[in-house]
């Protein structure tokens, strides 16, 4: 496995901060859910992906992508499951993810994974899959809730493209800041903290700015969207994402208390409690993603 020699960021005091707030593995059942919710329109966003790239849809396609930040490889199996064809490399920064990921596709031949930092130029050479990783040999990149977590966001963005073929396209997937909206103040109180660790340890709403950064990068053929969904309320969907939203602060805690203290351990336990045996289901808010697709020149 490769293992990136990136430093921590700094913050205004010159000390390390996290990168990441949440715990690897109190945070497996919600990446679970969430690959779960979010399938549906990873797939849809994906064909768009594949189209801009002239890639046509369908099981026979062959193409090559890279999963940046592929965590425990879901959507890199989801990716194989419909497109046989295809070959897929993953990497993460996170080494136990990639281990599992690598377990979790071991019957899949055409499926790689390896310990990387988007932050790092992605290795050449390094034997994966039918050949070596090399720079422009990929049809499609792909960063799902990656790109909100590192910095500066331009040299990962960069990494990117230097990965891509003339005429690959790069797909992002990011939360804004304000990704969930709740009528509770205990909600609101959480969501606070989690935009306060977001401006301290990534690009500060990145997502909203996917398109600029893409522009600036020298991509083409642009198209950004919002997409908003049920968050609480009778629906399951909702529902759902409700649960997805209360395990998403529990996977945070250790992040927002023991790292970055912007709470103490007994007003986030407090807030939790409150949003538990508070919020019914004639309440009801909004999630928000940014998805952005973008090619390459030729």
């Amino acid at each position: 496995m490769l293992q990136s020699n990136q430093p921590a960021p700094l913050n205004q005091t010159g000390e390390a901060t996290p990168t990441y707030i949440f715990e690897t593995y109190s945070d497996r059942e919600r990446l679970y859910v969430q690959f779960e919710m979010m399938k549906e329109v990873f797939n849809l966003k994906l064909d768009e992906a594949l189209r801009k790239a002239e890639i046509e849809v369908g099981p026979e396609a062959q193409f090559k992508l890279l999963d940046a930040g592929c965590g425990e490889g879901l959507f890199s199996a989801e990716i194989i499951r419909r497109f046989p064809k295809a070959e897929v490399i993953g990497f993460d920064r996170d080494p136990e993810a990639v281990m599992t990921a690598t377990m979790f596709a071991s019957s899949m031949g055409n499926v790689h994974f390896f310990n990387h930092d988007a932050l790092q130029p992605i290795p050449q050479g390094v034997q994966a899959g039918s050949g070596e990783i090399a720079a422009g040999n990929f049809d499609v990149a792909v960063a799902w809730l990656l790109l909100m977590h590192v910095r500066p966001v331009e040299q990962a963005i960069q990494n990117l493209k230097d990965t891509l073929r003339p005429g690959g396209t790069i797909f992002l997937h990011d939360g804004p800041e304000d990704w969930a909206t709740f009528p509770h103040p205990s909600f609101e109180a959480l969501m606070a903290a989690m935009a306060q660790a977001g401006r301290y340890i990534s690009s500060f709403d990145f997502a909203y700015r996917q398109a600029e950064y893409l522009e600036k990068a020298g991509f083409e053929q642009i198209e950004s969207v919002v997409l908003e969904n049920a968050l609480g309320g009778r629906t399951s969907q909702g529902q759902r994402g409700f649960s997805h939203m209360i395990a998403t602060f529990e996977s945070a805690r250790s992040g927002l208390v023991d790292k970055l203290k912007f709470l103490s351990g007994a007003e986030f336990d407090e807030h939790i409690r409150r949003i538990k045996t508070e919020c019914t289901v004639e309440q009801e808010g909004i999630g928000r993603s940014v998805f952005t697709t973008a090619r390459k020149p030729f």
